[in-house]
């Protein structure tokens, strides 16, 4: 009996062994690999540009820079800083993780967080201050509080004040639309030198709807730029902010001419709608 009672003393024992064993190696491998990296696949985007002249190839890359500084903003407007942010992960992993997902929020699982100690995302991001209650907000009087393009921020006295991003963003704004006249003086199509102009300048003063005319009466631009603040997805708390984006687009001539032997049909189909 004693010899029976040690043999299972000793299994047991050694399973408990087992467990710390699996728990160390499951612990050292969720270290090793980011949370739900699996969901990613490193993938290279390609275009070609064999058609483009030397000039719209440099402009490329003066509109490709002015992406990067988007890039930055957005990061100020979801997580705060992004070079700073990222330097306090010292896993590696969850560092690329927090990079993919511009901060430590899981776009792709309900914004649950997967860095230890980063708490849920703000509703408002960091559009508004962290203490701000939406009953605050609404008994708060002024006339750009709904602006796409104004930051909520507290004065020195602890009150809600909004600043133009144009004020908020200063260095980086004034970037991007450097870089925007300068590849505005490589454009060979008109109209799109146009746009990168007026869309420079927009940057600097948050009025965009004469940019936006310019950028709909393009025609014959072989490439093409949707940058500054447009989607307000990114304010969960009302949906008034619009947060900084770019895209760098090749356009597909052969596609294009394709497709607007329908786009002449849309004025017949459109009277055919069983809708005003």
């Amino acid at each position: 009996m004693m010899k029976y009672s040690f043999l299972v003393l000793l299994s047991f024992s050694l399973l408990l062994a087992s467990c710390e064993d699996m728990q160390k190696e499951t612990k050292k491998e969720k270290e090793k690999t980011p949370y739900q990296m699996k969901k990613y696949a490193d993938f290279k985007l390609t275009a070609d540009i064999s058609h483009l002249s030397d000039k719209q190839k440099e402009m490329l890359k003066k509109l490709f820079e002015a992406a990067d500084v988007m890039n930055e903003i957005f990061w100020l407007e979801n997580a705060g800083n992004k070079d700073k942010y990222l330097a306090s992960i010292k896993n590696a992993g969850l560092r690329h993780y927090a990079d993919i997902n511009y901060g430590p929020w899981d776009e792709l699982n309900n914004l649950a967080p997967f860095i230890e100690g980063a708490g849920p995302k703000p509703e408002g991001a960091r559009f508004y201050p962290k203490n701000m209650t939406k009953k605050e907000f609404e008994a708060w009087v002024n006339p750009d509080r709904t602006s796409l393009y104004t930051k909520v921020e507290r004065d020195g006295n602890g009150k809600l004040k909004t600043v133009w991003y144009h004020e908020a963003f200063k260095p980086y704004v004034e970037k991007a639309s450097v870089l925007l006249l300068e590849a505005a003086k490589l454009a060979e199509d008109k109209d799109f030198a146009n746009y990168l102009t007026l869309r420079a300048h927009a940057l600097l003063t948050d009025e965009y709807f004469e940019s936006d005319m310019a950028w709909l009466g393009m025609k014959n631009n072989l490439v093409d730029i949707v940058i500054g603040p447009i989607e307000n997805y990114t304010d969960g708390l009302f949906g008034y902010k619009a947060a900084h984006e770019a895209y760098v687009l090749i356009k597909d001539v052969a596609w294009s001419e394709k497709l607007s032997k329908y786009a002449s049909f849309l004025p017949q189909l459109q009277t055919q709608l069983p809708v005003d």
